[in-house]
């Protein structure tokens, strides 16, 4: 079971988990083990994580189906949600 998605906005982003590791001041296996789900990192941690990736810390812990536009930007075509799925959730929070 996935609880986090860190290793997927790594992708989104374009940025590395040496990278994160880098800015968080951690080794780069709890970084790793974050990214497989063998350990969560701590709340305080996530709040930096979201800031390193430009995202709010939901975002890091919702499921794919949930996804939204983030700050803006069509995040579709690098995650495999279709802009339907998108518009979807949009209008859902209209009504």
């Amino acid at each position: 079971m996935n609880y986090n998605r860190i290793k997927e906005w790594l992708a989104i982003r374009g940025k590395t988990a040496i990278a994160l590791a880098n800015h968080l001041n951690r080794s780069r296996q709890a970084v790793s083990f974050w990214n497989r789900n063998v350990t969560q990192p701590e709340i305080p941690t996530l709040y930096l994580i979201a800031e390193f990736l430009d995202v709010e810390v939901a975002d890091l812990l919702t499921k794919r189906s949930d996804l939204k536009l983030v700050k803006g930007k069509n995040i579709a075509s690098k995650t495999g949600v279709t802009k339907a799925q998108i518009k979807g959730q949009k209008s859902k929070k209209k009504s």
